[in-house]
């Protein structure tokens, strides 16, 4: 779906228009081929490029070509990231999304003060929201983490495929937030885009919080697999007990079953006519289990 949008100062809110006038905002969601041709004809732009924008598996990066500056970003959705093309033309400023985008609804919805006509203003206030969205998902993810990894010794089976979702999540993060503090470098020198003097405070917050946002990943990824290996040592060692516990019931056990499985042989043996013989087997059978008892306890065995 093609839709163009244009807010200059004249209007306070952004209307959508039928024609395409310069300094609009043309945006495609899940666009058909041709409506990629009819937007690429519109703003003079490169139609193979803008196909590339459909590929899911698209990486942040930054094209600068004589048409206009094109920036493939990655923003988290669904426990993902999905790809997301903003391309600043001579004439306006185009997006293509492959699905119906959180981003482009803030900015329709009146929650971002933008113009169309600022097109570099425009481009750095996507990639502000991008941020956010980045930083909230982490802000959640880490709150998880930090609940569960007070209590390893609790965990739970479900718990460690939690983590492992949350850590798949993370790096999915990882390998977009990286590429995409690339595309705010080549932003920020200025030789891509008119950065205006008002608007270089933006790009360097952009970059900090793509930094921190980098390290906090790290950090997360960091203490999830931390919290892991604690899970598998804890794991181990109840498991280590429990043989432990099983191996010396199975010895104890051994002795009295032997002696009477050997006194209970159909044959003449030691001490069978004296009265007494079952009350010395008892007893006899008593001290060698708690002697073997109190020597597993001293050891630490159990």
């Amino acid at each position: 779906m093609l839709t163009i949008y244009q807010r200059s100062i004249t209007y306070r809110k952004p209307r959508k228009v039928e024609k395409f006038q310069k300094g609009a905002w043309l945006h495609l969601e899940k666009p058909t081929e041709e409506e990629l041709k009819k937007a690429a004809e519109t703003l003079a732009v490169d139609f193979a490029t803008l196909k590339d924008a459909l590929d899911p598996f698209e990486a942040p990066r930054i094209e600068a070509e004589k048409e206009g500056v094109y920036v493939f970003v990655r923003y988290p959705q669904n426990e993902t990231t999905v790809p997301f093309l903003i391309v600043v033309a001579k004439e306006g400023v185009l997006t293509v999304s492959q699905e119906k985008s959180p981003i482009v609804e803030r900015f329709l919805g009146g929650s971002i003060e933008f113009y169309t006509t600022q097109k570099a203003r425009f481009l750095l206030l996507i990639l502000t929201e991008v941020n956010r969205r980045y930083t909230s998902a982490m802000v959640s993810i880490r709150k998880e983490v930090n609940r569960t990894k007070t209590r390893p010794d609790r965990m739970s089976s479900k718990d460690i495929v939690k983590f492992v979702a949350y850590e798949s999540t993370v790096s999915d993060y990882l390998d977009a937030l990286v590429p995409l503090h690339a595309v705010l470098d080549t932003i920020r020198s200025g030789k891509v885009l008119d950065i205006r003097e008002e608007d270089e405070d933006v790009t360097e917050d952009l970059v900090l919080s793509t930094n921190q946002l980098i390290e906090s990943s790290r950090s997360a990824i960091k203490n999830m697999i931390n919290v892991r290996s604690a899970y598998t040592a804890i794991s181990t060692e109840r498991l280590n007990r429990i043989l432990r516990i099983l191996t010396a019931i199975t010895v104890i056990l051994t002795i009295p079953l032997g002696i009477t499985g050997f006194y209970g042989m159909n044959v003449m043996l030691p001490g069978a006519e004296n009265p007494y013989a079952a009350a010395v087997i008892a007893l006899s059978i008593l001290v060698l289990s708690s002697g073997l008892l109190a020597l597993f306890i001293k050891n630490k065995w159990l």
